[in-house]
């Protein structure tokens, strides 16, 4: 009877015996430590431990729940030790460099390669695995979608049925190259190295839109500033306009109201006059005429207060202002138009 021990490798729990776990877990130190000056160590290693779990699934089934130290004899053999395999080692005896040995290839298993993808992978993954361009498969599934109306069902059927290629040794697998820790590091290096190149290009052309967008901005800043200087002073020249019509409007009001009959202003606005054959003088006439000076003025000293505006770049926050104006306006019509009325039932 063997005395056997709980792991988590990758997020799964497995049962393994004690001397196989001993065993395991000194590997994983010796791959730990040879990462250890690697920045990118860890993530090499995560890849390693999802290997490991993955083959370690394979070796349970339903008669076999613990791993042995057969089994775990079998997983290093297969992925080997590291730094087992270097490209261009120095050779000790000449001083040169070793030629780099050939990738060791094993049977494929068809994934969507998300590297190469430009919908789903599915295509990127036929060509890794048929070792052709995925140009050509997209071609192929275009035209069979063009002749026979059967490229786009094939595609979503295989975009369902095919897994994708998410860790580095399942993109091995696609690639037919073997799963072992010197493929899986320099797998992982060459995506690392693709990231890092796209990465620079992205900042370089990022600094070419910045630098061309900084120039057209200052362009459209002196643009908008001229164009802002000139619309400040045609607003300055209309809230002049504005005032002095108003104030004129305000003198108007004032004299044909003081005395209707009064020329020139008589002309302007001979309301008042008219009203004192409609109401007889009384508390309906002060009510009348209050609300008729309400209507009269009130938009008079908008326009005046829209010029001052224009005039000093008034930016009010509250609009208290013109509701309180507006307010004003309505209630002096509404007074005045009742007062017309109660007047006339009365006569």
């Amino acid at each position: 009877m063997k005395k056997t021990v709980t792991a988590n490798i990758s997020g799964i729990v497995f049962h393994i015996d004690e001397d196989a776990y001993e065993k395991l877990n000194n590997y994983l130190g010796n791959v730990r430590s040879h990462f250890s000056d690697d920045e990118s160590g860890n993530e090499i290693l995560s890849d390693i431990e999802s290997r490991i779990a993955e083959m370690l699934q394979d070796k349970i089934s339903s008669s076999k729940q613990v791993v042995t130290i057969q089994d775990i004899d079998v997983i290093i053999s297969q992925l080997g030790q590291p730094g087992q395999m270097k490209d261009e080692d120095p050779d000790p005896g000449t001083g040169q460099q070793k030629e780099s040995p050939k990738t060791e290839k094993t049977s494929k298993r068809l994934y969507r390669d998300p590297d190469n993808q430009m919908l789903s992978g599915v295509c990127g993954g036929i060509g890794a695995y048929f070792n052709v361009d995925p140009t050509w498969i997209r071609i192929a599934f275009i035209l069979l979608t063009l002749l026979y109306s059967s490229g786009i069902i094939a595609y979503i059927i295989l975009w369902i049925v095919v897994p994708k290629a998410r860790t580095t040794a399942e993109k091995l697998e696609m690639r037919g190259e073997k799963v072992n820790i010197s493929n899986i590091e320099k797998s992982f290096k060459e995506e690392m190295e693709g990231v890092k190149t796209n990465i620079d290009n992205l900042s370089k052309e990022a600094g070419e839109k910045f630098k061309k967008k900084r120039n057209d901005e200052e362009a459209s800043n002196t643009l908008a500033n001229i164009l802002g200087a000139l619309l400040k002073a045609i607003g300055i020249i209309l809230g002049i306009a504005l005032v002095m019509a108003g104030l004129f409007m305000m003198v108007t009001i004032i004299i044909s109201f003081i005395a209707p009959g009064v020329e020139p202003f008589s002309y302007f606005l001979r309301v008042p006059y008219l009203l004192q054959d409609i109401i007889q003088p009384g508390w309906l006439s002060a009510i009348a005429f209050t609300g008729l000076l309400l209507t009269i003025v009130i938009p008079v000293i908008g326009l005046i207060y829209l010029g001052a505006k224009l005039i000093f770049d008034i930016n009010s926050k509250s609009g208290s202002l013109p509701i309180i104006l507006v307010l004003l306006w309505v209630l002096g019509i509404i007074v005045f138009v009742l007062a017309v009325i109660k007047s006339v039932v009365l006569i």
